[in-house]
C-alpha cells in the first residue's frame, strides 16, 4: 500500500468538525473552478493507464518487471520520453556511464544502432557489450534504436545484438516511423524486428510504428523536418506503447487471475490458444485502456470469432466477425467499402484498428443497457448481445426452466454458456439436459439438434481472469460509468444540464433512500459528494464508499460523511499523499477511481473535515481533462455544475485558473 494505515486517524466524533464547514464549503460552494482552459493548465494532466496489481509491492502497477531490472538504450526520442518513463519504472538505468575515463551515453541523440564502435556517440551494440564486460546489463533491455540506422537492421545486426547481451536476457526492440522520410528504409527495419521477434523467445517488440499510424498528426512534431520526433500527445502515446508492450511480453501470467478451468476441472484455453493471446495481448490491452474495458473481452471475442488469428477470412466480416458493421444499411448485402477485405494476413494497424470497432460495439452495449461488468449477469448480456440475442435461445432458456430475466441475459445460448454445468455440456451427452440441443452453425441457418463442444464465451471470459476480483480495484466498470455519467467536455457554471444516465441514477437512488447531495434549481444531484458517491456506488468501484450512499446509515456530505467514513475504514481506503500536509509528487501517483478532498481546515487537517471533492479518470478517450467533478451552489446557481469533465487541481487547488497553496488530499481504494 502507498502509506501505513495509521495516517488515517478516526475521527472522534463528527460534531467536532469545525462549524465554519458545515455552512457553505460542506455543500461543495466550489471557489477553484474557472472559466477558461488554457495551456499550462491542461499541461498539468499527464497520461495515466488502467492499472494492475503488483503483489510484491502491495499496490497498483502497470508493469510485469521493475525498473531494478531493465537498462534503456536509445536515442533522442527516448531522450524526450526518460523523465516519464523513470516515473512509470523507478530504478530503471539509462543513466551516462564512466569507464576508464570514457563517457558512455546509453541515452543520446543521433545514437545509432549499430556500426559506431569507437566514436563518441557509441552504438547501442558497443554499449551493450561494454554493460556485459562491466557486469552492468540488467535481465531485461529496452533498445530503442534505429530511427539514425534506416535500413541498416537486417538478422545479422540482430544476431549480433542478441549474441552481445546474452540469450538469458530479455530484448525489446521499438519499430520506427517517419511521416516524410526513410519510409522504406524504415518499413525495412521494422519487417527485420518483427520477422525476428517471431523465432527469438528472449526478443519482442514494442511496435511504435504501428501505434502511431493513423494518429501522425498528433503524435508527430516536425513535418518540415525529420518527421520522427513527438508532440506532447506523442510523447504519452510512446510511453503508454512502451508500458504495454512490458506488460504483455514480460509478464507470464496470461490468465491474470483465471485459473483456466471449467465446472469440472478441464483446461478451457488449449496451450496454443494461450501462445496467441500471448502474441496478440498487447494490441487487447492497447485498445481495452482505450475503451475502459477489460482486455479478457476482447480476446475472448477474437477467440470464438476467428481462434485469435490475425487475418482477414473469406467472408470479409474480419476479425471479430462484425456481421451487420460489413452489411449495407438495411440489407444482408456486404458492403465493399466496409468489407474487411482482401482475405489474408492483416498489419499490426489494421488489427487495432479492427480490434477498436469491437470496443465500440462492446461499449455501446454496456452503455445502451446500462451495464455492470464486474456482475455475471453484465457480462452475459455483453456476449450475449454481440451474438445477436436470437429468439431461439430466450425460447431455449424458458423451455428449459430459466426466468425470463435469465432468458434474456443469455442462459440458453450455446455462445455464452456452453460447458458451464453439465445440463449444458454436450461433451456429457448422458448429464445433458436434451432441451439444450440446437445453435446456429451459419449466419441465418438454425440447426435444432446441433451441439458445440466448445466452451461458451462467458465461460472461457472467466477462465482468463474476466471476473476474478484482485486485489486492487479494477476500474474497467468505473470508466464505463464515467462516458454515462459525465460531460466530456468543460462547461463554466451555472450548468445543470445532467447526462441523461446519470439523471436516471440520481431518480432511482433518491427513491431507493441513497445519498445524491444537494439539488439547483429543482435539478437534484448538482453536489461534488453526491457526484462522487452515485458513480463510486453505482458502477461496483467502490460500492460500500460513504456508507453504501444509506442516508439512514449515516451517508451525507463531504464533511459529514464522506471523510469521516474513509478516516474510519483504512482497510479499504488509503492516503496517496505522503501525508496530510504534503502535496503529492506529481499525477503518475494516481489511479483512475482515487477521490480528491479539497478545503479542508489546514489548522487540523488530520482531524477535519473538507469541503470539496472530486474523481480522478486518468486518460479517457475524448474527455478534456483527466478530473471528474460537479459542484453544489448554496448562493442560487452561480457556482452550480452537472458532472463535467473537470478543471480542479492535481496537486493543488487552482483559483481564477492560478495555481493555489492549497494542498490536494488524495485518498486511493486499496
Amino acid at each position: 500500500m502507498r502509506n501505513g494505515n495509521n495516517l488515517f486517524l478516526r475521527a472522534k466524533n463528527t460534531l467536532l468538525v469545525s462549524f465554519y464547514f458545515s455552512i457553505a464549503i460542506l455543500l461543495c460552494f466550489n471557489t477553484v473552478i474557472v472559466s477558461a482552459i488554457n495551456d499550462e493548465t491542461l499541461d498539468k494532466y499527464a497520461s495515466n493507464n488502467i492499472m494492475f496489481y503488483d503483489q510484491d509491492e502491495g499496490k497498483c502497477s502497470t508493469y510485469a518487471v521493475k525498473g531494478d531490472n531493465i537498462t534503456y538504450i536509445g536515442d533522442s526520442i527516448s531522450v524526450s520520453i526518460y523523465d516519464s518513463i523513470k516515473n512509470e519504472y523507478p530504478g530503471i538505468d539509462g543513466e551516462d556511464k564512466v569507464y576508464d575515463g570514457t563517457t558512455y551515453n546509453l541515452i543520446k541523440v543521433s545514437k545509432v544502432f549499430s556500426g559506431d564502435e569507437d566514436g563518441p556517440n557509441h552504438d547501442g551494440i558497443t554499449l551493450v557489450k561494454k554493460l556485459v564486460e562491466k557486469n552492468e546489463l540488467r535481465s531485461h533491455l529496452i533498445f530503442a534504436l534505429g530511427t539514425n540506422s534506416p535500413g541498416m537492421v537486417t538478422e545479422k545486426v540482430l544476431d549480433d545484438l542478441v549474441a552481445a547481451a546474452g540469450s538469458n536476457t530479455k530484448i525489446l526492440l521499438t519499430t520506427n516511423f517517419s511521416i516524410k522520410n526513410n519510409i522504406d528504409l524504415y518499413n525495412k527495419n521494422n519487417d527485420a524486428i518483427r520477422s525476428y521477434a517471431a523465432t527469438h523467445d528472449n526478443v519482442s517488440v514494442a511496435d511504435w510504428n504501428s501505434a502511431v499510424s493513423g494518429y501522425a498528426d498528433k503524435y508527430i512534431s516536425d513535418p518540415n523536418s525529420l518527421g520522427v520526433h513527438l508532440t506532447d500527445e506523442g510523447k504519452k502515446a510512446f510511453v503508454t506503447m512502451l508500458k504495454n508492450a512490458i506488460a504483455s511480453n514480460w509478464n507470464e501470467n496470461v490468465g491474470n487471475n483465471g485459473d483456466n478451468k471449467s465446472y469440472d476441472g478441464q483446461d478451457v484455453w488449449t496451450k496454443g490458444e494461450l501462445d496467441r493471446i500471448n502474441q496478440n495481448k498487447h494490441v487487447y490491452e492497447l485498445v481495452a485502456q482505450e475503451y475502459g474495458i477489460k482486455w479478457q473481452l476482447l480476446a475472448t471475442l477474437h477467440s470464438v470469432e476467428h481462434n485469435l488469428f490475425v487475418d482477414n477470412p473469406e467472408n470479409g466480416q474480419g476479425l471479430y466477425q462484425l456481421y451487420s458493421y460489413t452489411r449495407k444499411k438495411g440489407t444482408s448485402e456486404l458492403d465493399p467499402d466496409k468489407a474487411f477485405l482482401p482475405a489474408g494476413a492483416v498489419t499490426e494497424e489494421e488489427f487495432i484498428r479492427q480490434t477498436r470497432l469491437a470496443a465500440d460495439l462492446v461499449v455501446s452495449i454496456i452503455n445502451s443497457n446500462k451495464l455492470d461488468l464486474q456482475s455475471d449477469e453484465g457480462a452475459k448480456v455483453v456476449f450475449f448481445q454481440y451474438n445477436g440475442k436470437a429468439k431461439q435461445y430466450i425460447d431455449k432458456a424458458l423451455a428449459m426452466g430459466y426466468s425470463q430475466e435469465q432468458a434474456n441475459i443469455g442462459e440458453g445460448s450455446p455462445y455464452v454458456m456452453n460447458r458451464f454445468d453439465e445440463r449444458r455440456d454436450p461433451t456429457k451427452p448422458d448429464k445433458m439436459d436434451p432441451l439444450w440441443r440446437g445453435k446456429y452453425v451459419a449466419d441465418h441457418k438454425y440447426d435444432d439438434q446441433a451441439v458445440s463442444y466448445n466452451f461458451g464465451t462467458f465461460v472461457k471470459y472467466s477462465a482468463i481472469g474476466g471476473m476474478s476480483g484482485s486485489s486492487c480495484t479494477d476500474n474497467s466498470s468505473l470508466i464505463s460509468y464515467v462516458r454515462r455519467f459525465v460531460w466530456p467536455e468543460w462547461h463554466a457554471a451555472p450548468f445543470t444540464d445532467r447526462m441523461p444516465d446519470y439523471a436516471e441514477a440520481v431518480k432511482t437512488r433518491q427513491s431507493k433512500g441513497l445519498y445524491v447531495g444537494g439539488s439547483v434549481d429543482g435539478v437534484s444531484g448538482i453536489d461534488c459528494g453526491g457526484f462522487v458517491t452515485t458513480i463510486l456506488n453505482e458502477s461496483g468501484f467502490a460500492p460500500e464508499y460513504n456508507y453504501y450512499g444509506k442516508i439512514s446509515d449515516g451517508a451525507s456530505n463531504v464533511g459529514y460523511g464522506q471523510v469521516p467514513y474513509v478516516r474510519s475504514h483504512p482497510e479499504q481506503w488509503e492516503l496517496v499523499n505522503p501525508d496530510w500536509n504534503t502535496p503529492i509528487p506529481d499525477e503518475s501517483v494516481l489511479s483512475p477511481g482515487d477521490v480528491a478532498y479539497t478545503h479542508c481546515n489546514e489548522t487540523n487537517i488530520e482531524t477535519s473535515a473538507c469541503g470539496h471533492t472530486y474523481l480522478y479518470i486518468g486518460e479517457v478517450d475524448g474527455f478534456q481533462t483527466h478530473i471528474a467533478s460537479a459542484s453544489y451552489s448554496s448562493n442560487g446557481n452561480a457556482h452550480a455544475r452537472a458532472p463535467v469533465s473537470g478543471m480542479e487541481g492535481v496537486i493543488y487547488g487552482l483559483e481564477d485558473d492560478k495555481v493555489t497553496k492549497e494542498i490536494v488530499r488524495w485518498v486511493h481504494r486499496k
